[in-house]
């Protein structure tokens, strides 16, 4: 694990699973105006786009957050063992490693916040034990978006494959549980941790708001996909379920963080991830802690 943020005793720390160049500007986001967003990319770093082939960088990543009095994991990442679309066949053992490097224990974790229910968001919320999926966090309660959960399972009983899988082996097991809590989008876990609606790339997603002594983290999760979406607000990525709203909740989010001390970590953005977000004429920029 990597630490990206430190607040007193507060500190934020990443756990990454996948982290490499994945799909052209125009593959992520359809409609991007090719020559501007080469222009822009030519001042982005080696980590993240890879200028010999074109490609943008994707990290799946997962995020601690030790407080005083909890240690809290901020998405699952993709997971072990489950069925899924064939880019997802990576090795994870390097999230099993980075893990254990930490000197972490699953027993550690007090909470599991999933900001969506996306593949790449829920796979770590269960392991394989004796055949069935159990929950990999036996102290932990996980948090859970009711109208996101709800969104999927309808999906599911409408005979949408990969939705059913996900529910099946990665949430379902953890309600069953009894590990679970079901919440609103503007959900306050305590008096320096809360949920704000961010909903378009899908329609439960939330970002997490912390308040740690006198800094002000956002953990953006796919509200903002890349860096280039910072430059070029308005577009989505092909996954946006609302592309529409999801520019609306984009514009919305930079425009809260630009010019002030809030730090946003964004979900799939490459190492060193977390920064600050500025305004550029118009527009927007980041810079990196």
């Amino acid at each position: 694990m990597v630490e990206i943020v430190r607040a007193g005793d507060w500190s934020v720390g990443t756990i990454t699973e996948r982290e490499g160049p994945q799909r052209r500007p125009h593959e992520l986001f359809p409609g991007i105006d090719r020559a501007a967003a080469s222009r822009v990319l030519e001042g982005f770093s080696n980590s993240s786009f890879a200028p010999a082939t074109g490609r943008l960088f994707h990290t799946y990543q997962s995020f601690v957050l030790r407080t005083p009095g909890q240690t809290i994991l901020i998405d699952t990442c993709v997971g072990e063992h489950k069925a899924r679309p064939p880019h997802f066949n990576f090795p994870k053992q390097d999230w099993l490693d980075a893990f254990a490097a930490e000197g972490l224990s699953v027993e550690d974790i007090d909470v599991v916040i999933n900001t969506h229910l996306h593949v790449d968001h829920v796979g770590w919320n269960t392991v394989l034990e004796d055949g069935r999926w159990v929950p990999t966090f036996p102290n932990a309660k996980y948090y859970f978006g009711q109208s996101e959960f709800e969104f999927w399972d309808g999906q599911a009983r409408k005979g949408f494959d990969l939705p059913a899988r996900i529910l099946a082996d990665s949430v379902n097991p953890v309600i069953e549980a009894g590990k679970a809590e079901l919440v609103a989008t503007n959900f306050r876990l305590n008096e320096h941790i809360w949920f704000e609606p961010a909903p378009g790339h899908t329609p439960g997603q939330f970002v997490v708001h912390v308040q740690a002594g006198a800094k002000k983290i956002v953990f953006a999760t796919d509200a903002v996909h890349h860096p280039l979406q910072i430059a070029f607000p308005q577009f989505s990525t092909i996954f946006c379920e609302d592309k529409e709203q999801a520019v609306r909740t984009r514009l919305d989010l930079l425009t809260a963080v630009a010019d002030t001390d809030t730090i946003l970590v964004p979900e799939h953005f490459a190492y060193p991830v977390a920064g600050r977000v500025v305004r550029e004429g118009t527009g927007f920029g980041y810079v990196y802690l």
